[in-house]
């Protein structure tokens, strides 16, 4: 009987996307106990038979799936669908916060958002017919420094878009402005040592207005 490793966290990350149980990690060899029992018949041959642990039985997954999960987790399990990394990067985010570790999840749900950007204008520009050495030279300054993602939002969303960021009537500065103070300006204090001590709450306001900053930004990237 063989096992594969790579089809079972396969399904592991549809079940994941389909119930989004952020906790679940993709399993290892080292992970997946089991004894091997060897049992010799009659006639000098052998049977192989194998006990596995909760992780082969389905079990601790729980019991979280509904009908319509269930569903579009057999179809997808029948499809080419490949895990997206950065998507399961966002699980991490999750994860963290969910195991108090708030210090972390504020680092990390701002690598998340400057990744989604990045990979965002990456594909708008390539839409454009420009080349790779080209669309790499729209995340460098004149003088070859990375642009933080404060400047790629400034020059490619909203100056395309003729929007302010300081007009605050608009919902698109609106929730800039918030992620500047909410996420941005905490991760930099947390990244820089200014900050050693972040909240749940800190945390948790820090997530939800990435999530919104991404929701309005993606119809000016698409």
């Amino acid at each position: 009987m063989t096992y594969t490793l790579g089809g079972l966290n396969r399904f592991l990350d549809l079940y994941r996307r389909e119930t989004n149980s952020y906790w679940i990690h993709p399993i290892n060899y080292g992970q997946i106990p089991h004894i091997l029992m060897v049992g010799i018949k009659h006639n000098g041959g052998d049977e192989d038979s194998y006990s596995f642990t909760e992780y082969g039985t389905g079990i601790a997954l729980g019991s979280l799936i509904d009908e319509l999960q269930d569903a579009a987790l057999r179809s997808d399990l029948s499809s080419n669908w490949l895990p997206d990394d950065l998507d399961r990067f966002y699980y991490n985010v999750l994860d963290l916060f969910d195991l108090e570790d708030y210090w972390s999840a504020v680092l990390a749900v701002e690598i998340y958002f400057e990744a989604k950007l990045s990979r965002f204008l990456r594909a708008r520009f390539s839409k454009t017919g420009l080349t790779e050495p080209e669309i790499e030279r729209r995340f460098e300054t004149e003088k070859g420094f990375p642009r933080s993602a404060t400047d790629l939002i400034k020059i490619y969303v909203f100056g395309p878009a003729g929007i302010s960021v300081s007009d605050e009537s608009h919902s698109l500065a609106q929730i800039f402005n918030n992620w500047c103070v909410n996420a941005r300006d905490l991760r930099n204090m947390v990244a820089h040592g200014k900050k050693f001590a972040v909240s749940r709450d800190q945390a948790s306001l820090a997530i939800r207005t990435v999530n919104s900053f991404i929701s309005q930004l993606i119809p000016y990237l698409s």
